[in-house]
């Protein structure tokens, strides 16, 4: 049924099942208003602004300033293909990411089981940032990539460049498990305390200096 093949295949390029069909629903109306959107995707009107507002803000979905208001669809093959192109850029992000971590982690085994190093888990990205403006020393390093660069230049210390988000403080080291510029629900940072990982992060530090332009 094509209703389900193309549901199903919005699903696979990151949209929830509610997000889905309303999509579909509005590729099929053209153009309507919220509450024949809902009854035609079968979603409840509880959910239906909260979801056209999301689509729109993803450029998926124009929104009319009328009375009701008045939401339409863009081509769907070109937000098909726009979709796919987002999905191939979040996964080359991923695997780039994993293989930075990686070039990090088999050097961190050298140092033995882990006893004082920790996670950290914050609600939100402000959160993170308060605690490193309260904790961090005037000496710490921050390593950034280009997209977190704003969000710690903040911090008022020391940035470097580079294409994994560090943080170097003297005998501590923040290592966030995930690009800290995407949207997420809660940010994870490993927290280094144990002498052996923190002198490895040093070298890497030291290393990643002498290397930068």
């Amino acid at each position: 049924m094509v209703e389900e093949a193309v549901i199903s295949l919005l699903k696979d390029l990151g949209l929830s099942n509610y997000e889905a069909r309303v999509l579909y629903a509005l590729f099929r109306l053209k153009e309507a208003d919220a509450k024949q959107i809902a009854e035609l995707a079968n979603v409840p009107r509880t959910k239906i602004y909260e979801i056209l507002e999301k689509l729109a803000a993803a450029g998926y979905v124009i929104v009319k300033d009328t009375r009701p208001r008045v939401y339409a669809s863009k081509d769907p093959k070109a937000i098909i293909r726009r979709m796919i192109n987002e999905r191939w850029e979040h996964l080359e992000k991923i695997a780039k990411r994993a293989e930075q971590i990686g070039e990090i982690l088999p050097v961190l085994s050298e140092s033995g089981e882990s006893r004082k190093n920790y996670i950290m888990k914050f609600r939100e990205i402000d959160d993170f940032l308060a605690m490193l403006r309260e904790e961090l020393s005037e000496n710490a390093i921050i390593f950034h990539t280009r997209e977190s660069e704003y969000l710690f230049s903040r911090l008022g210390r020391k940035m470097v460049e580079a294409d994994v988000d560090v943080i170097v403080d003297g005998k501590r080291v923040y290592l966030p498990l995930h690009p800290l510029h995407e949207p997420m629900r809660e940010v994870t940072v490993m927290v280094f305390l144990e002498e052996p990982y923190v002198r490895i992060f040093e070298r890497w530090a030291d290393e990643h200096r002498r290397t930068s332009p």
